[in-house]
């Protein structure tokens, strides 16, 4: 009797439990699987040479340097908000008159000018965000800081200042355009080609420095305008969290 009441429990417990019950319960420390993605955060990043050609007010040469940009985007959004540093030099001495008193005489002396320009910009670009050819418009606004040394000459005579330095920090604005070629330095489309040219308005730089000429002391004053267009070339690389991991490398990683 008691086998046989056993047997009659036996039955509808498996029957209760039958496929349906899980066989084992859930792994709360199962890892994400791998192909994980974030949120729509897009990163990039460039590093390109720029080559300087001043503009009407701008008493500088050609000028030569580089440029650091670092942007971020969201998504689909065709914007992208980015911060820039460039650094560009003189390639050459620009030359002005100045008219000195020397003891009882009045001579007009050169000024041979090495400058340097040192910007840091905040930009908001108009870019698609995932074509492979990219092209954008941008807009961008910020400061610079303008670098002088010379030394003052007198024409026939072995006379020469001692050297003249200085800085100045003015206003930049202005607007580019260019395009991107995403693909073409690696095959995961990470890396970029980059072209660019930038208009920039500038401020006007001003200086007045002691000058020691002929053992004589006296101030010199530099004034210069920082207007140029600015051509860019360079690589730049892409990041996109929403991407798998392993296709979102990052300057070719």
């Amino acid at each position: 009797a008691t086998l046989a009441l056993g047997c009659a429990f036996a039955g509808p417990i498996a029957r209760a439990q039958g496929p349906h019950m899980p066989g084992s319960l859930p792994d709360d420390d199962a890892q994400a699987p791998d192909d994980a993605v974030g949120p729509p955060l897009r990163f990039e990043a460039s590093l390109m040479a720029a080559l300087s050609a001043p503009l009407a007010g701008n008493p500088d040469v050609v000028g030569f340097g580089f440029a650091v940009t670092y942007g971020m985007g969201w998504g689909d959004i065709p914007l992208t908000l980015g911060l820039d540093f460039m650094s560009i030099g003189s390639v050459g001495d620009a030359e002005d008159k100045l008219d000195l008193t020397l003891g009882e005489e009045s001579v007009r002396a050169d000024r041979l000018t090495h400058a340097r320009m040192l910007h840091f910009e905040a930009w908001l670009r108009l870019q698609p965000a995932h074509w492979h050819v990219r092209p954008y418009l941008e807009g961008f606004v910020g400061t610079q800081l303008y670098q002088a040394k010379y030394v003052v000459r007198v024409p026939g005579q072995s006379v020469q200042s001692d050297l003249v330095t200085g800085s100045d920090w003015v206003h930049s604005y202005g607007y580019g355009a260019g395009v991107e070629v995403v693909g073409l330095l690696n095959r995961s489309g990470t890396m970029s080609l980059t072209l660019g040219v930038r208009r920039v308005h500038g401020g006007t730089a001003e200086l007045t420095r002691p000058t020691t000429l002929a053992e004589q002391t006296f101030d010199t004053r530099l004034t210069a305008g920082t207007s140029a267009l600015l051509f860019m070339i360079g690589v730049g690389g892409h990041y996109d969290l929403s991407e798998p991991q392993q296709q979102s490398e990052f300057l070719g990683d």
